[in-house]
């Protein structure tokens, strides 16, 4: 990923920016989109339609689209000094001129509040209705609820079946800080990452982090001792997976059928699998393990061998 820039592919090959770099004039809406949120026409295979904008917001790390609306996410790491690092919503009805909306929530600015950087600052949740109340959504998550460092603001975003736009609504209780955290109702620790030091034990709760209402720890134990993979746990059925990061330290799997005893099943060392963010992909009754990573001055992908085949 570029330190600069991150890209979205538009659909059908359509190519929009959104750019880390010096702040341009924006123009401001207060139309929230309707339908799909943009003309579903014919274009050419990579054509630009508008770009750059979020500029002056910092390095893009994520962009989801909730109810036809762009929210742009920027993470404070590798963001061009003096970045504003502010959430935005935009309306892309004309996509050669994104729009920042200033209907609330957002202020008169445009602006949702500083990024709480959610999911290491690469994911976001996307839930169907309240896991409390139950209450339809959907929701867009990209931030603790009633959020202490930023006021006590919501960081959910609900829609409404045919109502244009979003309100600002608990969704969820839990936090969105690190990798472990989208495994809900698990939550498992550590997210190991080179970036930082690396130490500690892995952990699996159910029902959300240690704080979380009815949170409840499984199990802890020494997974660095025993396998010496610096990544990112996922949980799939009964297997929970620790994929390396850019350390290239690994993949080790377990068999947590019984959570409070996992059971080493697996260390993958072979050919160096990992990367800046790994990801799990499957096709065809296969999983696969996919690593991003630079190799040579080049980016390239890496698929973790065997893959892990279904029943």
């Amino acid at each position: 990923m570029s330190k600069s820039r991150t890209r979205w592919n538009f659909l059908a090959g359509v190519l929009l920016t959104a750019h880390c770099g010096l702040a341009l004039a924006q123009t401001t809406t207060t139309e929230w989109p309707t339908g799909i949120g943009f003309p579903n026409v014919t274009r050419n295979a990579g054509e630009l339609l508008a770009g750059p904008f979020a500029t002056g917001d910092g390095r893009g790390a994520i962009l989801a689209w909730h109810n036809g609306i762009l929210f742009t996410v920027p993470e404070s790491p590798s963001s061009i000094p003096g970045s504003n690092l502010q959430v935005r919503m935009w309306n892309l009805t004309d996509p050669t001129n994104p729009r920042i909306i200033v209907n609330a929530p957002a202020n008169a600015m445009g602006s949702l509040g500083t990024t709480r950087q959610p999911v290491n600052a690469h994911g976001y949740f996307f839930l169907g209705q309240n896991m409390e109340t139950g209450a339809a959504g959907p929701f867009l998550v990209i931030g603790a609820d009633n959020d202490p460092n930023s006021g006590g603001l919501d960081w959910s975003f609900r829609a409404q079946a045919a109502v244009p736009g979003v309100t600002r609504a608990e969704a969820a209780p839990f936090g969105v800080g690190v990798r472990g955290i989208l495994q809900q109702p698990w939550y498992v620790e550590q997210t190991w990452w080179s970036y930082n030091a690396v130490g500690g034990l892995a952990s699996i709760y159910t029902n959300g982090p240690p704080g979380s209402p009815g949170s409840t720890l499984q199990s802890t134990w020494d997974h660095l001792g025993q396998t010496g993979v610096i990544g990112h746990p996922f949980v799939l059925g009964n297997l929970l997976i620790y994929a390396s990061d850019q350390s290239r330290s690994g993949v080790a799997t377990y068999d947590i059928s019984n959570p409070q005893q996992p059971v080493l099943l697996d260390v993958l060392k072979t050919g160096g699998p990992g990367g800046y963010w790994p990801e799990l992909w499957s096709d065809g009754g296969e999983l696969y393990i996919v690593f991003p990573y630079n190799d040579g001055g080049g980016n390239g992908f890496g698929w973790s061998t065997p893959p892990i085949r279904g029943n």
